[in-house]
């Protein structure tokens, strides 16, 4: 259930963690934002698209894993783009680094001020993982 209350709250106690992610947000797109503006400007989008879809690319990896998902997508939908940007946008499919079970489980308890996250293994062959959470404050989160 969304809580606006609740959230406001969490961002007041981050202002600084958010600051910083905005910041790094902005350092990383802004240039590629321009370079695609001047690109149009100029009359070359189509001819340097490949090139700017491939620098697409390594902004949505450097962003992190939530901005890879989203290039995935995309790259799925043939009547969005062209097939050179797709065919670019596919390498996300299968050239992005592992992220890691440790740092998925750091950032979600940073963000989520969980305390720990027990993780385990489904019986069926390894096809899912579950996890216990519990709060900073010592109570378990309340399974639904």
């Amino acid at each position: 259930m969304y809580d606006e209350a609740a959230l406001e709250a969490f961002c007041a106690r981050r202002q600084r963690e958010m600051n910083q992610r905005w910041a790094k947000f902005l350092r990383l797109t802004v240039p590629f934002v321009a370079r695609v503006g001047t690109s149009f400007s100029l009359g070359q989008l189509e001819k340097e698209e490949v090139s700017i879809a491939r620098d697409l690319c390594n902004l949505l990896s450097a962003l992190g894993p939530t901005f890879v998902k989203l290039g995935q997508l995309v790259s799925s939908r043939a009547d969005l783009i062209s097939p050179g940007v797709a065919e670019e946008l596919s390498k996300l499919q299968s050239s992005v680094p592992p992220f890691s079970d440790y740092d998925a489980f750091r950032v979600i308890e940073q963000v989520t001020m969980l305390r720990q996250l027990e993780q385990f293994h489904c019986s069926l062959h390894l096809l899912g993982k579950a996890c216990t959470p519990c709060l900073f404050s010592r109570s378990e989160v309340p399974r639904f």
